[in-house]
């Protein structure tokens, strides 16, 4: 059978990233890896706040996105839309096996996932 999730959830060893020998690897969805306004001085925002990973696990791409939206979201709330400045510090560099699956007979694209 399967492993649980929990067993892929740490790395073991150095990243494997996408290079000439691991092909067939799908870029990165999350483009925008600072959003706000960025021209702000330092001393425009009151508060500064960091999103830290304190242990050496495997972090998706899709995590990434999901978390840089929802604080995106919930600033402009509070915020408005250029009273903050996000800087996502981390990049998914690690190749986490995806499920390539045809959906459907007759299907012309491809779906990632389980």
């Amino acid at each position: 059978g399967s492993l649980p999730c929990w067993c892929y959830q740490y790395c073991k060893n150095k990243p494997y990233p996408k290079s000439p020998i691991c092909r067939g690897v799908p870029d990165a969805q999350i483009h925008i890896f600072d959003p706000g306004w960025k021209k702000a001085k330092a001393d425009e925002f009151p508060h500064l706040g960091h999103m830290v990973l304190d242990e050496y696990e495997q972090v998706s791409f899709e995590a990434l996105e999901t978390s840089s939206n929802g604080s995106k979201k919930y600033t402009v709330k509070g915020c408005g839309k250029y009273g903050f400045h996000i800087q996502v510090w981390l990049h998914s560099f690690h190749v986490i096996h995806i499920n390539k699956i045809l959906s459907c007979a007759g299907t012309k694209g491809l779906q990632t996932g389980m």
